[in-house]
């Protein structure tokens, strides 16, 4: 949903992923060029059912119309409340369903919290258990009220001496994400670590992921290939990592910031997502009255 810099890399240059692989392609054998990429991921409108079958679904209709108003608040910067689905008869509910689609983000958690933006950037349905409703704005409250519960690693304050086998830049990585991680606020940028570029060894690849570990929260954002987006255990720190239509890898960052932007919509998504939907339900609308 963001724009995001891809580095330069030179043939010669090995870089490594997460996990400290050098990304396929780029052996000293030769050049393997990867295949042309495949299509981007734009706005698809959502299957439509039947308007006569779905002409009786007030309540869906009413919550379609909540959705639309929720967006304009939203797009003012404001926060809605969220839309109940539970109470709808199962038609109105697959009707929302339906209207609403699936869209280019998905967050899963830990938790039992399961959220999916729908293709109107900045509606989300949220899944708790056996509660189902609707969210709109940047993110979902769902997964903002979970953050800040999880817990946090402590990273060591000191290298050791000697350096375990294999190490080369791990401590002075660990020191400035700890560094980063404690002086985060909510309004403050995000501070970026290219792993891309960073010289690293599979050992300390290793070691870094061992010591941040895994925070409960994983969010695919699909567009042109895909950003994934993990919480490690340390507050505030998240693997962001680009691939390319291929699935190979093209961009390896950590992010040390409140939410990561590339998962989050804008005032001019939700704007957007305002305008297609108020056209959606008017235009259904008018034909089913027709």
């Amino acid at each position: 949903m963001k724009p995001f810099p891809i580095p330069v890399v030179s043939p010669s240059s090995s870089p490594l992923g997460a996990t400290g692989n050098p990304i396929a392609g780029m052996d000293d054998e030769g050049l393997d060029f990867m295949p042309v990429p495949g299509p981007m991921e734009t706005f698809h409108p959502p299957i439509l059912p039947d308007p006569e079958a779905v002409a009786a679904c007030t309540q869906g209709w009413a919550a379609l119309e909540e959705t639309v108003a929720a967006l304009a608040e939203a797009a003012q910067g404001d926060s809605p409340s969220p839309i109940l689905l539970n109470e709808l008869p199962q038609a109105d509910r697959e009707l929302v369903s339906q209207l609403l689609g699936e869209g280019e983000v998905r967050i899963t958690t830990t938790h039992g919290i399961v959220i999916q933006e729908s293709v109107y950037a900045g509606v989300w349905q949220v899944r708790q258990g056996d509660e189902v409703h609707i969210e709109v704005g940047p993110l979902p409250a769902a997964l903002l009220d979970l953050l800040p519960t999880l817990p946090s690693v402590t990273l060591p304050e000191t290298a050791p001496d000697p350096l375990p086998e294999g190490v080369m830049n791990l401590f002075p990585v660990l020191a400035e994400i700890g560094a980063a991680s404690a002086e985060v606020t909510p309004e403050s940028p995000p501070h970026i670590l290219n792993f891309t570029l960073l010289p690293m060894t599979p050992r300390d690849f290793d070691l870094l992921d061992a010591a941040l570990g895994r925070g409960g929260v994983s969010i695919l954002s699909k567009g042109y290939g895909n950003c994934r987006i993990t919480r490690t255990g340390l507050r505030h720190a998240w693997w962001v990592q680009y691939f390319n239509t291929q699935d190979q890898p093209i961009l390896n960052t950590m992010e040390v910031v409140h939410l990561p932007q590339a998962a989050q919509a804008t005032v001019e998504d939700l704007a957007d997502s305002r305008d297609r939907l108020t056209r959606t339900v008017r235009e259904y609308r008018e034909m089913i009255a027709s």
